[in-house]
């Protein structure tokens, strides 16, 4: 009960190019979570985190663009406090050493759950 009230105060960035991911995603967070924003470029990202704020940002590592480590890069030591979560499905150990070398809090491998990506907000 105390998770789900921490989880309806937060503001999540979700970021992925991938139409039907961000809306089954959107779908399931909507109205778990005071606001969950999908956008589908790590520029988009960079542009809207200059206005506000989030408490967790989920990227994907494949993008077109910056993909999400360099996304992530641009992002140590701003924003403090925030969860980073980086999914992908083109993990591999350097990747995710790289990803924790710039502050990833959590590096998800696809296919994933909408339950393994609340575990991951929550922990």
């Amino acid at each position: 009960m105390k998770n789900d009230y921490r989880l309806k105060t937060l503001k999540i960035l979700f970021i992925d190019d991938d139409w039907l991911l961000r809306s089954s995603m959107e779908y399931y967070f909507k109205k778990k979570v005071f606001s969950f924003v999908v956008i589908e470029s790590a520029e988009q990202a960079i542009e809207r985190l200059k206005d506000e704020r989030f408490d967790v940002v989920i990227c994907d590592y494949k993008l077109p663009g910056m993909d999400g480590l360099t996304f992530f890069e641009n992002l140590y030591n701003k924003h403090p406090g925030m969860k980073k979560i980086l999914i992908t499905a083109y993990g591999d150990k350097d990747l995710e050493e790289s990803a924790h070398m710039v502050g990833i809090n959590h590096f998800i491998l696809k296919p994933f759950d909408s339950e393994k990506i609340k575990r991951a907000i929550m922990e």
